[in-house]
């Protein structure tokens, strides 16, 4: 490139940040979407399972209860980080193609 080229470089790269810019908003609005969203199924687990611990029989029903929950949760959330994990290298793969391509 020559020094009259700078006007219309500027410009090409400018596209390529709104480009890029777009898809990372829309990209944390859909991380936001589903981090709340899995939020408001934790809760309503948790809200099942105290109700469900207040209605046992017996200690060692409330313990299966309790264990039953936490195994579930840990899985929970090990399947939640890797679907995170997914669609933040999706969003920032996307992200940076405006920049990649000739």
């Amino acid at each position: 490139p020559t020094f009259g080229d700078f006007p219309t470089f500027g410009a090409v790269d400018m596209g390529a940040y709104v480009a890029s810019g777009t898809v990372l908003a829309e990209g944390m609005r859909s991380l936001g979407e589903e981090m709340m969203n899995f939020s408001r199924k934790s809760a309503e687990r948790n809200v099942e399972t105290t109700m469900a611990m207040f209605g046992a029989s017996s200690i060692e029903e409330v313990i299966q209860l309790q264990s039953r929950h936490a195994a579930g949760s840990v899985d929970d959330m090990l399947n939640e980080s890797a679907k995170l994990t997914g669609m933040a290298i999706e969003m920032a793969n996307k992200a940076a193609a405006p920049f990649t391509r000739s």
